[in-house]
């Protein structure tokens, strides 16, 4: 669904205009500028009344309903015109084989399109009787299902998962899917196993090993029980991306729904990573962004089958055991003392998740993790308990997938910046004095809309180079782009991001309220975020609008004295100079409004004591009406503060009918005020008294 910037109407004795603010992946701006918004598209819904919400993420799910959504398909050797009716959700739609064709031929497979981590497979027959023709279940048959891997790509390996042992008259059988890792033995000669209750399944294929003895044998249903919507999946469609510290490009390959193509680590053992924590020559590990925030509470590893040939890495028993792995999970708050980049695993807060030690037998190749759901942006793993010397051979990680049932916890929109002028037709700055979002919040603040912005002037042109992987690319940089050969270069990409000067990013906004960034300004950068601390519910956006006006004045710039002071937490007095330019067609100011730690005291203008029905003080603020309308000219303005904290900042606006123009500071710092004595005092409380308390008991 495509959403454009569109004027919508006039208002005001300024002749604002507000302007609604419609997300969309890309979207053309009324004069045709295209502006991109960065957004998680995996998890995102546009809805027809030109809401959006968040997709609910399921658990249980019928993978067989969904298999073209990753390139799947139903195959069978007869009858191959009703084969995907044992997909449509429908049983009273069936697929049959042609009598006139040979038993061998009397064969359905589903395709899935990737490996999909299952917990059953279930059957639903035909019974009943259609124009003279019985229709029956399947009276003898075999049930084969496989990853995807084996000697060949094209050649998948798979394993019985179940047939009949007798003539089969159920109109429904289901069977449960087991993987199961055994070695050693007991002292009674029992062999160790250790079973999961669930696998990766790309192929289900059914076949009759005999004709019915009653009725045509016909299949209405094929489902594939699985674990639930797999989040890892996702991970390109919403901009998420994996650092690994070693083989990096082949670290994508763990969330491509590819059993038998994987990574590769090298066992470390723990001594090594905390005698050298900053050597990258044993850095096993890799970041993982999934680039939204998700309720998580199970994960899946596979390091491959204990028996067997994966075709990608050409080896024929993988026996190369995890010796063990760290895993740590974080929804992206900061960590505490600020990011480090190296060692890895230390950008984010992270919590520990699981620490897996694999050295007793039966040695484990596939991991399932459940616990309490828990927000889940960023992943951390790391090889762990390996062996005493560093560097035997490699293991393989070859799937993860991630589960968790309900909304997104957060997802975020950020447009690239938006020329002011590109909305409104005009030229040069612009005047933002409003902004306005709507949304449905059930179970505020549990549920919630998070509007930013942030403005500048100077926007920097970029290019884009990405590499072609298969189906996948990867961004490099232009001298290794132009170093590729012509068929890996993908399409070089040209945007636009935040020049110098830029601020940063406002508080959060009302649902209505002032325009909080710095203005006028001729671009606008716009966040949105939609948060849910429930699973079960999540807010629908409805809109953003901004109005856009031309400026009071040309512009606007200020300074402040003194701009250091040696008094902590005392009414001094200060200064606030303001330069204006103005054009003949601007409207000029009456107000002027000051927000810092302003004392009520006396006001000057241009030296001169205001009258006081001229002032008024706010909750750390000052509002002057001044004498006269002003355009293009200077003032002063003397007023008390307290300060008490170092580098604060005061803010100045000029005003004319509810409309506010910030004035720029006329070099960085200009309108701050330092305090050096609180670097080099212990004086860490000012202004503390201490009443004495007298107690009945006298114990003071």
């Amino acid at each position: 669904m495509g959403w454009i910037l569109t004027a919508m109407m006039a208002l005001g004795s300024c002749s604002a205009k507000l302007y609604q603010v419609r997300i969309d992946t890309v979207w053309r701006t009324p004069v045709g500028r295209e502006v991109r918004w960065a957004m998680p598209r995996g998890v995102v819904r546009f809805h027809e009344d030109g809401t959006i919400g968040l997709v609910k993420f399921r658990e249980g799910v019928n993978a067989a309903l969904e298999l073209a959504k990753f390139g799947g398909e139903v195959r069978a050797r007869s009858n191959r015109r009703d084969a995907g009716k044992v997909v449509d959700g429908r049983e009273d739609t069936w697929w049959s084989p042609d009598p006139r064709d040979p038993i061998e031929d009397w064969m359905i497979e589903l395709d899935l399109g990737k490996a999909i981590l299952a917990r059953k497979i279930k059957l639903t027959f035909a019974d009943t009787v259609v124009s003279g023709d019985t229709l029956k279940p399947f009276e003898r048959f075999k049930v084969y299902i496989s990853n995807g891997t084996g000697r060949d790509w094209n050649v998948p390996e798979y394993r019985l998962l179940g047939r009949t042992e007798e003539i089969n008259r159920e109109r429904c059988i289901e069977y449960i899917v087991r993987y199961e890792e055994a070695g050693d033995t007991t002292e009674a000669g029992e062999t160790l196993k250790k079973v999961l209750n669930l696998d990766l399944v790309r192929f289900v294929r059914i076949m009759i090993e005999a004709p019915n003895t009653s009725g045509r044998p016909a299949l209405a249903e094929v489902e594939v029980g699985a674990v639930g919507d797999n989040i890892a999946f996702l991970t390109n469609e919403n901009g998420g991306n994996i650092k690994a510290y070693i083989n990096e490009d082949k670290a994508p390959n763990i969330f491509d729904g590819h059993a038998g193509r994987g990574w590769e680590f090298q066992p470390v053992p723990d001594v090594e990573w905390c005698r050298h924590p900053t050597n990258p020559n044993i850095a096993s590990c890799f970041e993982w962004d999934l680039g939204a925030t998700f309720w998580v509470d199970r994960m899946y590893l596979d390091f491959g089958r204990q028996s067997g040939v994966y075709a990608s890495v050409g080896l024929d028993n993988i026996t190369r055991m995890p010796s063990g792995y760290i895993l740590m999970v974080s929804d992206g708050s900061p960590r505490p003392g600020g990011p480090l980049d190296w060692p890895p695993g230390n950008k984010y807060d992270y919590k520990l998740l699981a620490d897996v030690e694999n050295r007793s037998m039966p040695y484990q190749l596939h991991y399932f993790h459940e616990f309490k759901p828990m927000k889940v942006r960023h992943i951390f793993f790391r090889t762990a308990h390996g062996f005493m010397t560093w560097g035997r051979g490699e293991a393989h990680l070859f799937e993860m997938q991630i589960f968790g049932e309900g909304y997104p916890a957060e997802a975020t929109f950020e447009s690239g910046p938006v020329g002011l002028a590109w909305l409104t037709g005009g030229k040069g700055d612009r005047l933002v004095t409003t902004l306005m979002w709507k949304a449905d919040q059930p179970s505020y603040p549990e549920t919630r809309v998070e509007v930013q912005t942030r403005t500048g002037d100077v926007v920097d042109t970029v290019w884009t180079y990405y590499k072609k992987i298969g189906k996948r690319l990867k961004e490099v940089t232009r001298e290794e782009y132009l170093r590729l050969p012509e068929r890996l270069r993908h399409k070089e990409f040209k945007d636009i991001k935040p020049g110098t000067g830029w601020s940063d990013w406002s508080s959060l906004y009302p649902q209505e309220g002032p325009f909080l960034s710095p203005s006028p300004c001729r671009y606008v950068q716009f966040r949105v975020k939609l948060v849910t601390e429930r699973r079960d519910v999540a807010p629908t956006f409805k809109g953003l609008w901004i109005d856009v006006t031309e400026p009071l004045v040309k512009e606007a710039i200020g300074s402040l004295e003194p701009r250091e002071v040696s008094e902590v937490d005392s009414a001094l007095g200060y200064t606030y100079k303001i330069w204006t330019e103005a054009r003949p067609q601007d409207k000029g100011f009456e107000n002027v409004l000051i927000r810092g730690p302003v004392v009520e005291d006396t006001v000057k203008l241009n030296g001169r004591p205001l009258d006081p029905s001229s002032v008024d003080f706010g909750r750390d603020s000052l509002s002057v009406k001044l004498p006269r309308l002003i355009k293009g000219d200077s003032l002063e303005i003397w007023f008390r503060a307290r300060v008490s904290k170092n580098r604060t900042t005061f803010r100045a606006f000029l005003g004319l009918s509810g409309v506010w123009q910030e004035v720029r500071p006329a070099e960085p710092g200009a309108t701050s005020v330092l305090i050096p004595v609180l670097a080099e005092t212990e004086r860490l409380v000012w202004n503390l008294r201490v009443t004495p308390l007298i107690t009945p008991n006298g114990d003071g």
